[in-house]
């Protein structure tokens, strides 16, 4: 596990840049998370075993684990910390006004959709990150690695990267609007809270700055967005009609061309093959096109020429996908599926990935600024986050970068 398959750079990559004694070290429950977070050359980076139930790392950053962290014993930290019930920590009444404890779709826990969801001896260190106790054992190594390696003591700025991955578990099981994210809602506050708590008594109110965030949103329940917001959704697998449209778009093709080398497959055009014969590759996408949104579900398709071009004529969500686009990694082609629509196989939970708002919008967060509480309501984006923090501790940042300070935040 490393950041070897990292193009950009990262703002821990900037601040050890300019400040060469800075440290930065990056956690999260998924090896993913804390390697991208913590960029192409972090102190560290933590993430979960989930074999063993320990914090672990790789040889691309060390040799063994520091002594600080090979204290943090996972088994010790359950069996102090983890119950055997996960149960509601408020009334009743505070849940159910967003709707009923048993709401068809949910993911059953060990059977079963409603609260108390037992947590079984044996079973912990699978089940901790499906549990808000998830975000507290993270919290506290995030603790332990502040002391050990002495992060804000020795004079130049450090950055720490937490990514709480439990709320992204319990979302996809359960939904969005489920007694069981709530509940994580309110018991993470809880867990934030304690945490801020500690670094003012650490390093005083004016010591640190926290920024906020999220990298993705979630869709509700089909079956909650039906019964409690009116919304037109649905489960939906099309992915049989998809492939059926492709191998026909394909026969035709290589009929009229008089080829044997398959031309269109799933996200992938063979445009060699296309230009060995010189057939236009505009004709092709604009016909697959037509032959694709003939299929239940399918509200448009986006080609690599479309997206990589920047004289394409706008048309919703063209901007999303050309953003989310990269040119040797990314397919030929992409295609959107209605909004509300829940794409896959699955009967139970949700997921995200779309380009719809329930997906894409998510909070920013600056603590210690030295601002006036305020709350904008603009549109900003994730990537603004580092370019702000960058502007407010003075880190030179590279060329080309999407994100821009917000100035809200670094207007003195």
């Amino acid at each position: 596990m490393s950041p070897r398959n990292l193009l950009a750079t990262g703002f821990g990559d900037w601040l050890k840049a300019a400040s060469p004694r800075s440290k930065v070290i990056s956690l999260s429950y998924k090896d993913r998370a804390a390697i991208l977070m913590g960029g192409k050359g972090p102190d560290a980076a933590f993430w979960y075993d989930r074999k063993s139930g320990r914090m672990t790392s790789s040889s691309f950053y060390m040799a063994t684990l520091p002594d600080w962290a090979r204290r943090f014993d996972g088994g010790v930290w359950r069996s102090q910390h983890l119950p055997n019930l996960w149960n509601r920590l408020r009334a009743d009444s505070v849940y159910t006004r967003f709707g009923p404890d048993d709401m068809a779709g949910e993911h059953p826990w060990q059977g079963k959709r409603t609260f108390p969801h037992a947590i079984e001896p044996g079973k912990e260190i699978g089940l901790l990150f499906s549990t808000p106790w998830g975000n507290d054992f993270l919290l506290d190594f995030a603790r332990a690695a502040i002391r050990g390696e002495q992060l804000g003591k020795r004079g130049p700025v450090d950055l720490l990267c937490i990514s709480l991955s439990t709320t992204d578990n319990i979302g996809g099981d359960f939904g969005p609007d489920s007694h069981e994210m709530i509940d994580n809602l309110l018991r993470l506050d809880l867990a934030l809270g304690g945490f801020l708590s500690d670094l003012d008594t650490t390093f005083g109110r004016e010591g640190y700055m926290l920024a906020l965030t999220g990298d993705h949103g979630v869709m509700p329940l089909p079956e909650y967005a039906v019964a409690y917001r009116r919304e037109i959704a649905r489960r939906l697998d099309n992915s049989q009609d998809v492939e059926r449209v492709l191998k026909q778009v394909d026969s035709t093709f290589r009929k009229e061309l008089g080829i044997t080398d398959r031309i269109i497959k799933r996200g992938m055009i063979n445009y060699a093959a296309l230009g060995a014969t010189g057939t236009s590759p505009r004709l092709v996408e604009q016909r697959l096109r037509e032959k694709l949104l003939t299929v239940d579900g399918v509200s448009d398709v986006y080609f690599r020429s479309e997206l990589l071009d920047p004289s394409t004529a706008p048309r919703p969500y063209l901007d999303l996908y050309r953003h989310s686009y990269l040119e040797g990694r990314s397919p030929d082609y992409l295609i959107r599926d209605c909004e509300y629509c829940l794409s896959g196989t699955e009967s139970t939970g949700t997921s995200h990935g779309s380009p719809y708002e329930y997906d894409t919008r998510v909070p920013l967060v600056f603590l210690g600024t030295g601002k006036p509480a305020q709350s904008v309501e603009r549109v900003v984006h994730p990537v603004d986050l580092v370019a702000t923090i960058a502007r407010l501790y003075g880190i030179p940042v590279p060329a080309g970068i999407d994100g821009v300070p917000l100035q809200e935040v670094v207007e003195k």
